[in-house]
Order: structure tokens, then sequence, then C-alpha cells
């Protein structure tokens, strides 16, 4: 199972993107924490500012097809696109890969 960090600049946009991704039966799961307050730099200045924090849940299989849609339709040019490698009962997997399925 893969889990995915990513960022949103508002609860709105997390929300539209988890409802495609969703439609495309590319993730099975999505939790959405914020807002939290995010430090950076970009064009060689410190920047701050509120985002949303969501973290996806997918199976090896499906992992390149929900990277290509979620940067094709996701607000940031570079958003955060962080992969964990997770362990999860033989329950849940099954639950995950299922919920996937068409």
């Amino acid at each position: 199972m893969k889990m995915i960090l990513t960022t949103f600049p508002s609860l709105a946009s997390a929300e539209e993107v988890i409802g495609e991704l969703f439609q495309k039966k590319l993730i099975a799961c999505a939790q959405i924490d914020g807002p939290v307050r995010s430090y950076y730099r970009w064009d060689g200045k410190l920047n701050d500012g509120e985002e949303w924090r969501v973290l996806l849940k997918t199976t090896a299989e499906k992992l390149e097809d929900l990277e290509l849609e979620t940067r094709r339709i996701h607000d940031y040019d570079t958003p955060q696109w962080l992969v964990l490698d997770a362990k999860a009962s033989v329950e849940y997997l099954k639950w995950v890969n299922e919920s996937m399925v068409d």
C-alpha cells in the first residue's frame, strides 16, 4: 500500500481534487488535516501561508496514474508529492484494493 502526502491552498481545492480522484478510482481513502501553517522558500524568498494537508491511500499499481492525474488538476505548479510505503492488515489491504475496482 502507498500513502501520499500533499498540500492544497484551500479546503475547497483539496475536496475538489479528492472528488475527481475518487471518481477515477485512483484512491481508496483521503484524509484532510488543516489548516496547517507552512513555511517554505520559493523563488529565493521565504514564504509562509495556510494550507490543507491531505493523506491519500492507494496501491502501488495505481500510484503512477494517481500522480499524473493529481499533477494535472492540482493548483500548484510544484505540488508536494511524498510517497510512503505502508504495511497494513490483510483486511485493510483487501478493502483498499476492493475500493478502487470498477
